[in-house]
């Protein structure tokens, strides 16, 4: 197998590799490649904190500089599908901060600019709960995207007959 062109092989992904072959196939989505860019989409499959824990969806997006060997986050954001705001409406974020809750998912400025890999590798306050109400839980939500979406870039190879995929 080759080495990948974005990552070296041994890149200490922070979540397991089983795991994220398993999200690649079935939770990623690549939205438009093209000039030098590629767009991901992560479905994440979520459930309120509160009410039981009605469940969601969620897409993490993530336009990727993905032309240079260390692939850097151009914008990224999260988006709730219309027909699932009833069910997040019910997380206690929601609850406390109104629609302002589904605004501030909308931009993470603090990403833009910065190398996937350093993202990755940043001691972060993470929480594995199913909701976005606090700023761990967010954390987790997007390390599992972005090792998904690194992942991914890092299974192309440098086999110039796989240049224009």
């Amino acid at each position: 197998m080759k080495r990948g062109r974005y990552m070296l092989r041994d890149f200490p992904y922070p979540v397991a590799v089983r795991a994220l072959e398993k999200w690649k196939n079935n939770n990623l989505d690549v939205i438009e490649k093209s000039a030098g860019t590629t767009h991901f989409r992560f479905l994440f499959n979520g459930s309120t904190c509160s009410n039981g824990g009605t469940p969601f969806k969620a897409y993490l997006h993530a336009v990727l500089n993905s032309s240079e060997s260390d692939p850097h986050v151009r914008k990224a954001w999260i988006e709730f599908p219309e027909d699932e705001i009833e069910n997040v409406k019910e997380m206690c974020g929601f609850k406390q901060h109104g629609e302002n809750f589904v605004s501030d998912l909308t931009n993470f400025k603090d990403m833009e600019g910065r190398a996937l890999k350093d993202i990755l590798a940043e001691e972060t306050d993470l929480n594995h709960a199913g909701c976005f109400c606090t700023v761990p839980m967010i954390n987790q939500k997007w390390r599992m995207a972005l090792s998904t979406m690194l992942y991914a870039l890092n299974q192309e190879t440098d086999d110039p007959a796989n240049a224009n995929e």
